[in-house]
């Protein structure tokens, strides 16, 4: 089944770039290897409006330094990971920021080069956001 298949059988609509999220199922072996790549400043609704609804970080399995993120995965097997680092409520308490105040993120990935693809998924949905590295 090809990836354009993929997404018409789970009934999703087609994005740019031929991507899917957390939300249809990525590779969870893509993330092994991976680390800090850069950072995209934008809104967390214009996340939204990119990538859909967020993970969730459940507390009783992580160590409280991410609130959401959003797992990305590209049909050329490219993978990236977009999250907020110790700035939120579940690391800094009544001190740190809601999820929809952050606009400051963190991309993980495996090469500076994949920048480009999160580039140019913000420019085809006209937002207006900062990648950089």
């Amino acid at each position: 089944m090809d990836w354009y298949n993929f997404r018409n059988n789970r009934g999703g609509k087609m994005k740019p770039y031929m991507f899917i999220t957390h939300n249809e199922g990525v590779n969870e072996n893509a993330i092994y290897g991976s680390s800090l790549i850069g950072y995209v400043k934008c809104s967390y609704q214009e996340l939204i409006d990119s990538f859909g609804e967020p993970l969730e970080i459940d507390l009783s399995t992580s160590d409280g330094k991410t609130d959401v993120e959003w797992d990305i995965e590209f049909q050329d097997g490219t993978y990236l990971h977009i999250y907020n680092w110790k700035n939120g409520k579940n690391y800094l308490g009544d001190d740190g920021l809601e999820t929809d105040q952050i606009t400051e993120w963190n991309v993980g990935g495996h090469s500076k080069k994949d920048l480009e693809k999160l580039q140019m998924i913000f420019q085809v949905n006209k937002i207006k956001a900062l990648v950089s590295h």
